[in-house]
């Protein structure tokens, strides 16, 4: 068995492990199960390749030859269809814009195929062993060796798109998944490019072919062990990527090797043409792996930087790209995902993170809303996505400049350590918090970490670093005063609109209590009956209870307090509500002290989340409500198992007006239970998580005169 056929048969055998290795757990996706079908194809194209070159008889290897031509038209569109896919969060649509190139892709070679095998191949020539060497290529064969080549072009150039929209330890994730497909179409467009330069298949060079699968094929597993790569979600631009390095590469190499095609056929022929187009495509693919390179252009950037007088960053370039970012983003979300990403691009860090302050009632909070670092973003401890702690923000509120928190053993250092684990341990640089403050305004922090190459932070590093935080916390400023003015236009619109409401509601409601007055002498008449019944029963409950409600906002809240048994307050409420066939209510009351409260008003606060709970899924629901002495208060926790928010919601919607899940919801209960807590001078906050449940806690405190 020769070197080649080895080769061909360990590639397949690789290529089949992976296969399986993508798709034997369960709960694969779509672009698993593309992975493996293109390691399959892969996997026969070696597989006939090696049993053809052992053929010693021609009709046989010709025979085999030709199911290895079939899984190559295969290949190229489930390998198009899987870069389209991997790593994407806008997978279907990227699907849906290449439909009509994939089917082409896979139909005109399967077609030649099923309805001209005779013209794959139109002759052959056999070595000294017996062994195949030489294969001239018909029409088909033509066809589909040229629908290789354009679907490794391709590919190439949508792992390209992939890897450039990939930022932090996202691109260490999937970085050698995407090296490994590329090095193996790489390959592919070599092979088959010779085949269409000469219309023949040189048996001499297809070892390459096996050997590329195999070194892909390890870079792949490497990518497999690390967990998550295929859950990644890009969103690399639909428009087509201007300047592509892949394009460039293969059109320069295919205009270099035509030119020497010619030059040889003119000159009689160079039994090393071969080589030599070889050693072009290597050159070229080395080029662009350096000009890819993050630890390469840090370095050449460095080097330039200290050798020849010129800055460490082109502040023109950073300070556009920052205005860009700033002024196309329109919510803090989508602002912090911006300053995110490009703080990893312009500091070389894998690990970069943005950390919003807001106020859960009157305790300040950092929550984790953007970051680069994703296997830290996911983690489903939900404390390492918040920091709660008081003197830990008062910490970072007090610094103005960028700050290490490396080596400190303060607690808010250990809390920042804790929360932004090292995804490369071998990096040793500092990380580094960024505060962003505005106007003595505490907006948030950014942890920057796991730099390139171990580089630390430099004096030119941290002033670049402190501008581009200034501007993205003005702009975070600006987005916030943005969102209160048009709050408060919200409410102002909101109690303009009760007014006019109630009077209708109120005309509405004369109209119905002067027909209620004619029952008297209208009551014989079956049909003024029969309306007024329908009418009442229909109307009369629910414009009241709208009158009620609404009239609330018309000016500031007003509460009546008076010394009052919270817990029985709590069972008043339960009882207005009663028992309903799809709820389980439960409940667990501590030993409470007499609090000075609005009866009616926080038993409409019960009323509100108990039946919120009910109201929010069609299944039956558990709710179970416990008190309790708290922290020199009362506490009411409201946990029910049902469908729970997401924290997108919670952080943006929950607690405004007009704004609800439930289809036939008014969006002014949740705003009515905030604004009534608030005015007791408590505070009301919320943990959700979609399909699992809600839990509510309402905090009230106690006077020292209660507590007397």
């Amino acid at each position: 068995m020769s070197l080649t056929e080895i080769i061909a048969f360990a590639a397949a055998g690789l290529a089949c492990l992976l296969a399986l290795s993508a798709v034997i757990p369960r709960g694969r996706s779509l672009t698993h199960w593309l992975f493996a079908a293109g390691m399959v194809a892969l996997a026969a194209d070696a597989f006939f390749l090696g049993f053809s070159l052992l053929e010693r008889d021609p009709a046989h290897a010709v025979y085999l030859q030709r199911w290895r031509h079939l899984a190559l038209a295969l290949a190229p569109a489930l390998w198009l269809a899987f870069a389209l896919t991997y790593a994407r969060g806008n997978k279907l649509a990227f699907l849906r814009q290449w439909t009509f190139g994939l089917i082409a892709l896979i139909a005109l070679p399967l077609a030649l195929f099923i309805f001209n095998n005779n013209g794959l191949f139109t002759e052959l020539a056999m070595d000294d062993d017996g062994q195949l060497a030489f294969l001239a290529l018909g029409w088909t064969g033509y066809a589909i060796h040229m629908g290789v080549v354009i679907g490794a072009v391709l590919i190439l150039m949508h792992l390209e798109r992939t890897f450039r929209a990939s930022v932090g330890s996202t691109r260490w994730r999937i970085k050698f998944m995407l090296m490994g497909t590329a090095l193996v179409w790489a390959v592919l467009f070599y092979s088959s490019s010779q085949a269409v330069v000469f219309r023949a298949i040189d048996f001499s060079i297809l070892g390459i072919d096996g050997l590329g699968l195999i070194l892909g094929g390890l870079l792949m597993a490497r990518t497999m062990v690390r967990v998550g790569h295929f859950q990644t979600e890009l969103y690399p631009p639909r428009t087509v990527v201007y300047g592509s390095i892949t394009l460039l590469l293969a059109g320069l190499y295919l205009f270099v090797v035509g030119v020497m095609a010619k030059i040889v056929a003119f000159l009689g022929g160079d039994a090393g043409f071969t080589l030599k187009a070889l050693f072009v495509l290597v050159a070229l693919v080395a080029t662009a792996l350096v000009l890819q390179s993050d630890r390469v252009r840090v370095s050449v950037r460095q080097f330039a930087s200290r050798h020849f007088q010129r800055p460490l960053h082109d502040y023109r370039s950073i300070w556009q790209k920052v205005t860009e970012a700033t002024a196309k983003a329109t919510d803090q979300d989508q602002l912090g995902t911006r300053m995110v990403e490009l703080i990893a691009l312009v500091f070389e860090a894998h690990s970069v993170t943005y950390w919003s302050c807001s106020e859960n009632g009157s305790i300040p909070t950092l929550h984790r809303a953007a970051s680069t670092a994703e296997g830290a973003a996911r983690t489903s401890d939900k404390d390492l996505q918040r920091i709660d702690d008081p003197d830990a923000i008062d910490s970072y509120r007090e610094a103005l400049e960028p700050f290490s928190y490396e080596s400190s053993t303060q607690a808010w250092a250990v809390q920042l350590r804790d929360r932004t684990p090292r995804q490369f341990p071998e990096f040793h640089a500092p990380r580094i918090a960024l505060p962003l403050t505005v106007q003595s305004e505490f907006l948030g922090l950014v942890t920057i970490g796991d730099r390139i190459g171990g580089i630390p932070f430099r004096t030119q590093d941290l002033e670049i670093l402190q501008s581009v935080g200034n501007q993205f916390a003005a702009s975070l400023y600006n987005l916030r005063l943005s969102r209160r003015m048009a709050e408060i236009k919200e409410i102002e619109a909101f109690q303009t609109m009760a007014t006019f409401f109630v009077h209708d509601l109120k005309n509405a409601i004369s109209g119905l209590r002067l027909m209620a007055r004619n029952l008297e002498t209208q009551y014989a008449n079956p049909e003024f009956r029969e309306d007024a019944v329908r009418a009442v029963s229909r109307s009369v409950d629910r414009i009241e209870d709208l009158i009620a409600r609404m009239t609330q906002f018309r000016q500031q809240m007003q509460i009546k307090p008076e010394p009052a048994d919270f817990n029985g307050v709590i069972q008043e409420a339960l009882d207005r509500i009663g028992d309903h066939p799809r709820a389980t209510v439960t409940t667990d009351l501590g030993t409470l002290p007499r609090i000075e409260i609005d009866r009616e008003q926080i038993g409409s606060v019960l009323s509100n989340l108990v039946l919120n709970a009910i109201q929010s899924t069609g299944n039956p629901v558990s709710v179970h409500i416990r008190s309790e002495v708290a922290d020199n208060g009362i506490e009411l926790t409201v946990t029910d198992d049902g469908s729970g928010m997401d924290e997108t919601f919670i952080r943006t919607r929950l607690f405004r007006p007009f704004q609800t899940t439930k289809k036939q919801g008014l969006g002014i209960g949740m705003f009515q239970c905030k604004t009534i807590v608030e005015a007791h001078g408590g505070r009301i906050s919320v943990e959700s998580e979609v399909n699992v449940g809600t839990t509510f806690r309402i905090y009230l405190p106690i006077s020292k005169q209660e507590e007397d």
